[in-house]
């Protein structure tokens, strides 16, 4: 698909220093973030870590506190 856009001077300007610096052209960089930005919505839930019950007692005798706390 094609798509054109038409972006404000300091979008462009961002998305061409961030090509330089990538070493790729503008339109790749501009698909790599919109890409990331989508599928960083697509998986909101994946990114958070599972709710586990705690456990009263589990971890004792492994952490301990400084006596100068």
């Amino acid at each position: 698909m094609t798509l054109t856009l038409n972006l404000p001077a300091e979008l462009e300007q961002y998305l061409l220093q961030e090509a330089n610096e990538q070493g790729v052209s503008i339109e790749a960089m501009t698909l790599q973030l919109l890409t990331n930005s989508i599928l960083t919505k697509q998986k909101p839930a994946e990114a958070l870590p599972s709710k586990q019950l705690r456990v009263f007692g589990q971890h004792q005798g492994r952490i301990w506190m400084s006596e100068d706390f």
